[in-house]
């Protein structure tokens, strides 16, 4: 559980936070990739 006062008191984990959020960012589809993602799958579900 991440509080307030890690944030303060851990600045390390808070720069881990970030890059790990940064690299989600990065690899993460966007909407409409997804989606597209979705039909596929659903197409060859079927």
């Amino acid at each position: 559980m991440l509080t307030s006062s890690d944030i303060i008191d851990q600045s390390s984990r808070v720069a881990d936070y970030v890059v790990t959020f940064a690299e989600a960012q990065e690899r993460a589809l966007s909407s409409e990739d997804s989606l597209a993602l979705i039909r596929r799958i659903a197409e060859e579900m079927t």
